[in-house]
Formats: C-alpha cells, structure tokens, sequence
C-alpha cells in the first residue's frame, strides 16, 4: 500500500466511524474531536485493521492520538 492509497483508506475509516466526511489527507486528532470518544476509538482500530489486513499492538492502539499516527502505523505495517 503506498501512502496516499493510505491516507485514503484513514480517511475513508474515519468517516465511516465518525459519521462525517472526512477528506483524505486532512489532520483528525482525537483531543480536538469530541465525536471520537473511546468506544468510536475502538470501532476505528477493528475497521482499520479488517480493511487494511493488519493486527495493531495494545501499545499502537492507546498510542493513536490523530489520523497521522494512524497513516504512519498503517504503512509501516505495509513497508512502506
């Protein structure tokens, strides 16, 4: 997966789970967006991780603090 196929797959997870559009892209953090509260937190990894093929670590997981940290962990599960 190459990074903007990547930014797309974030940004197309995000909005599913946050229930609004979301370009790909475009900075989502957490602390800033009170729709992204600990039960969507989880929705987000188990779509994230059917759609892209990939297993996060508890670590990953309660790291995630915005759509950024989710495009570098996504992609270096995927080398790249």
């Amino acid at each position: 997966m190459h990074d903007p196929d990547i930014e797309t797959l974030v940004s197309e997870c995000l909005s599913q789970v946050l229930k609004r559009p979301i370009e790909a892209g475009t900075a989502v953090a957490r602390e800033d967006d009170g729709s992204w509260d600990s039960l969507r937190h989880v929705e987000l990894v188990f779509l994230l991780e059917d759609r892209a093929g990939i297993r996060f670590t508890q670590e990953e997981i309660t790291g995630i603090r915005d759509s950024r940290d989710i495009v570098h962990l996504v992609a270096g599960k995927h080398g790249s």
